[in-house]
């Protein structure tokens, strides 16, 4: 079954400290985690808004807010992404260099995205798409990236019981899934309250969405991976 320990921890968006890529960066297209920033390929920049708050008398390195951009290259098949996103400065404390400021990116794009897990390949188009679509939103909307991943579940669902009608619930389809199929009812009604809080609160939060993928990757291995 899906673990849940710290379930406030989950992450899939990791910090870019001084242009070094998070080794749980991997290329979209050979799955290698070798993605680098060739020379010349990375734009930083203040926000104006953030320079000019300098002159302020309460001014500190924490009110510096960056924006960047630049091109990674993956060192395994040369493929590339464009990236870019937001920035601060952080207090570092190292050991070997004591206490210094260092720059800090947060990606809020990817393109083409970056896959925050590996689809089966024999995962039919349709639904590769809609994960897909998942996989780009989740960089920068929460809420859009869970709405995406509830659309998921319905095709997931349709391959497993005999669809009624249209206008059948989420749920109704949920409770009908074969008692062989007991754990994947779990996890479904699970991905299925995270979908609801994303279409009328917009209130998801990083941890919850990574919650997301790791259970819709699980129902995948248990449902389209099994027919390989």
């Amino acid at each position: 079954m899906l673990a849940k320990n710290n379930y406030s921890k989950k992450r899939f968006i990791f910090n870019l400290y001084e242009k070094k890529i998070p080794k749980e960066y991997k290329c979209s297209f050979c799955n290698s985690t070798s993605l680098y920033f060739e020379n010349n390929f990375f734009c930083e920049s203040e926000l104006k808004s953030s320079a000019d708050y300098h002159q302020c008398d309460d001014w500190s390195i924490n009110d510096v807010s960056l924006i960047f951009s630049g091109i990674l290259t993956c060192k395994a098949c040369n493929e590339k992404h464009a990236v870019s996103g937001i920035g601060h400065v952080e207090e570092i404390y190292d050991e070997e260099y004591d206490r210094y400021f260092a720059n800090v990116f947060i990606p809020q794009y990817f393109h083409p995205t970056l896959n925050i897990f590996e689809i089966p390949s024999n995962t039919p188009d349709n639904l590769k798409e809609i994960i897909k679509s998942a996989f780009s939103l989740a960089w920068g909307d929460f809420p859009a990236a869970g709405n995406r991943l509830r659309a998921a579940l319905e095709v997931i669902i349709n391959t497993l019981i005999n669809v009624g009608s249209p206008k059948e619930t989420l749920g109704n389809k949920i409770n009908r899934i074969p008692n062989a199929h007991s754990d994947i009812r779990i996890i479904m009604t699970a991905i299925k309250w995270l979908g609801n809080e994303a279409s009328h609160d917009a209130e998801l939060i990083e941890c919850d969405l990574a919650f997301a993928f790791e259970a819709t990757e699980l129902i995948l291995k248990k449902t389209v991976s099994r027919h390989r």
